[in-house]
């Protein structure tokens, strides 16, 4: 039923908003609809993350995911790559009560290999103690098989934390050679992305530097502009 009322909608509609180059493109190609129907307002991080942090500091170095469980965010690989890394632990941070048949097949491969003492999960946190687990992060690590946007990684990049990501998001576009990328299907890959964030503090500095720049330089104000424009163009149309 959803499939049919979104098909509906985007045939029905005058202007098409949605959030990146990468979605535009995605609903062209699935729905049919000529490119220069759909605008692209992209979202952008909210004034808290752009605040001074308190960074997080745990006994050990982590990263961080932030995100639902369902299996399209590809946890799986994420938990491979991070038994390959000793030393670095990983905190999943989001709203898990809606995902809790997905959070007990985490939860199984977490035990399986072996990571138990490895894994935390956070949940209930406002945006500021999200600000702060960004900074204390080694690398905010966004393996998901697809996403139209990647809010995360736009947020933990305004805060100046090194973003590794699936190439295969939006957020890998949106940021460029700022962040790592990898396959998201190659755990190891990812793992040495990892490694690279552990062992080498100019790099991280620099990767956090050059994300930093990109993503503050998305704001809500050009996302507003772009939609009061679309709304501009279909009254018009």
């Amino acid at each position: 039923r959803w499939r049919w009322k979104t098909s509906v909608a985007v045939r029905r509609a005058r202007r098409i908003v949605t959030v990146s180059e990468h979605s535009r493109q995605g609903i062209a190609e699935i729905y049919g609809v000529e490119p220069g129907k759909i605008l692209v307002a992209p979202e952008a991080p909210d004034a808290i993350f752009l605040e001074p942090a308190t960074p997080v500091v745990r006994p050990r170095p982590y990263v961080l995911f932030v995100g639902g469980l369902s299996p399209h965010k590809n946890i799986g690989v994420l938990l491979e790559a991070l038994e390959r890394v000793p030393g670095v632990d990983l905190v999943l941070a989001g709203p898990f009560k809606s995902d809790l048949f997905h959070a007990g097949e985490i939860t199984a491969a977490v035990q399986m290999l072996n990571l138990t003492d490895r894994v935390e999960t956070a949940a209930d946190f406002d945006d500021a103690a999200l600000r702060d687990l960004y900074a204390g992060a080694l690398a905010l690590v966004l393996p998901s098989f697809d996403e139209g946007f990647g809010l995360p990684a736009v947020e933990a990049a305004a805060v100046g934390t090194p973003v590794i990501l699936s190439a295969t998001t939006a957020a890998a576009d949106l940021l460029g050679d700022a962040a790592l990328r990898f396959d998201p299907e190659d755990a190891s890959e990812l793992a040495l992305a990892i490694e690279l964030v552990r062992d080498d503090p100019a790099a991280r500095r620099s990767l956090a530097a050059r994300a930093q720049e990109k993503a503050r330089a998305m704001t809500w104000e050009r996302a507003a502009a772009v939609v009061e424009g679309a709304a501009e163009e279909a009254a018009s149309a």
